[in-house]
């Protein structure tokens, strides 16, 4: 009788080993055909900033035993033994903190920012109060961090002291380790993968039908991004080209000023704001942009063209029918047990506090 199923597919083990950034968001969702199941995902993030599957399998119900089993197989495939050169982007889903931390005592493990945010404002409301959170979590050194929860404080000691309870090193770029080379606060690249519009529809699916449909999106996926590379008008690609164009445009006001082998200080209105080491790759406030040059080539290796080639080198072939397929003596594979699960998904997505339904009608107030 069918209870798991885990799949990390050659080509994908491979691309996240030769050319991605050591980081991996983990997330889970609910199948919606006749066997109820959750659909696991280890997703990685390629050169151009976009998502890449590393593995995905199926579970018959959310909770620590299922993640513990999935995490253990994948900590074999990807070989990750130090805690120290692994970080984790999770939504905090039921039993996979508990799993992360017994398998990688000391590693980083990052929370969605989102999610906080939204168990934030069940208790604490306000534009004013909104707006600090995100520029705490947004901060890129510790000085204005520290700077910025001081005002939160001022607004509500109750909000600061429901935010200096939950470990700083989750949600706020300030205290996050520069190894992972990834600064986003949101698990978007595992939201992404599961409102696929493919993706929707395999979960839809038979278990056998959905796991064809997933293999040939990664399949077509790959096929295009491995295309889509000699496209590359700079050494690095259009996602990561438009950040550093909007970084450009925005460091106009900026005047470098050179010290000495490769250090600069950067000053704003006569202002000294960074200081920036060219040849350590190093600033005060980690983004490094220098004025008069090409700025691609001081660009981290994950980043360039080199790295997503890397990245998609390995062809994912299709396979033969069924038909000839080698026979096993094996008895057939009968269809899983219905179990219930945790939290059954409903027809209408619960949406969060404050957020308008997309067919709610506008009300219009006339004067007498």
């Amino acid at each position: 009788m069918f209870r798991r199923i885990y799949i990390c597919l050659a080509t994908c083990r491979k691309g996240w080993l030769a050319a991605c950034r050591p980081i991996i968001g983990l997330d889970s969702c609910h199948t919606k055909g006749y066997h109820k199941c959750q659909l696991m995902w280890a997703i990685g993030i390629d050169s151009d900033n976009g998502y890449y599957p590393i593995a995905y399998g199926v579970v018959e119900k959310e909770y620590y035993k299922t993640w513990r089993w999935f995490l253990d197989l994948l900590k074999i495939d990807l070989k990750l033994e130090n805690p120290l050169r692994i970080t984790f982007m999770t939504d905090r889903q039921k039993g996979l903190v508990e799993a992360i931390a017994v398998l990688w005592e000391r590693c980083e493990h990052r929370n969605c920012m989102r999610h906080l945010y939204a168990n934030f404002k069940k208790r604490f409301r306000g534009d004013k109060i909104r707006y600090k959170i995100w520029q705490a979590a947004r901060c890129s050194n510790v000085d204005d961090f520290n700077n910025v929860m001081e005002d939160i404080k001022r607004i509500s000691e109750s909000a600061w002291l429901w935010l200096f309870d939950k470990p700083t090193l989750t949600w706020t770029k300030s205290h996050f380790s520069e190894y992972s080379k990834y600064d986003m606060l949101l698990n978007n690249l595992c939201e992404l993968i599961n409102g696929d519009k493919t993706i929707l529809e395999a979960r839809s699916a038979p278990i056998w039908t959905m796991l064809e449909l997933i293999r040939v999106k990664i399949m077509n996926r790959k096929a295009k991004r491995r295309a889509g590379i000699e496209k590359w008008y700079d050494n690095v690609g259009p996602k990561v080209s438009k950040i550093m164009e909007l970084a450009a445009k925005n460091s106009r006001e900026l005047v470098c000023h050179w010290g000495g082998e490769g250090n600069w200080q950067v000053s704003q209105y006569q202002i000294p704001i960074a200081v920036v080491d060219l040849e350590r790759h190093t600033c005060t406030c980690r983004p490094i942009y220098n004025k008069g040059e090409d700025h691609t080539t001081y660009v981290n290796k994950y980043y360039d063209k080199e790295s997503m080639r890397m990245c998609y080198s390995n062809v994912l072939y299709g396979i033969k029918m069924e038909r000839h397929w080698q026979r096993v003596d094996m008895p057939p594979l009968m269809p899983p047990k219905s179990v219930r699960q945790t939290s059954r998904p409903r027809k209408l997505r619960i949406r969060e506090i404050g957020e308008i339904p997309p067919n709610a009608r506008k009300i219009v107030k006339f004067s007498k």
